[in-house]
This record gives structure tokens, sequence and C-alpha cells, in this order.
């Protein structure tokens, strides 16, 4: 996975970033998600979009509980 940086921040994020605001919390399961997340940051991926109004904030839980550790 290719890293840029962000600004001028010094904190670099990969190129791709992980959406989840169909699937979490609405179309699949807490595991399958959460099996997603871990391959996303598996292949290198840093960047993941949320937002709270994502399956009425359950995808933010859910993506917190994969993160966690």
């Amino acid at each position: 996975m290719d890293h840029r940086l962000l600004g001028r921040s010094g904190f670099k994020v990969s190129e791709l970033t992980y959406g989840n605001w169909v699937t979490h919390g609405s179309q699949i399961e807490e595991d399958a998600a959460q099996a997603c997340v871990h391959a996303a940051l598996d292949c290198g991926i840093t960047s993941f979009d949320t937002a709270d109004v994502y399956a009425r904030g359950r995808a933010e839980e859910i993506l917190g509980r994969a993160l966690k550790g």
C-alpha cells in the first residue's frame, strides 16, 4: 500500500480509504465487518471513513471495536 503525507503534518495515510457507511451496523454482521477492517489493516490501509449518521451511529461503534487494541 502506498502512503502519502497529510498536508504538512508529517503524518502519513494510505492512498486508499476504507469506508463503512453502507455495511457496518446495517447490512452485515459485526463479525464480518470486523474481518473486513482487519483485512484492510493487513493490506496497509490506515485511513477509515465513518460518520455518526452511518447506520445511526452503529457504524462508528463497530469500527471502534474493530480497531480497539
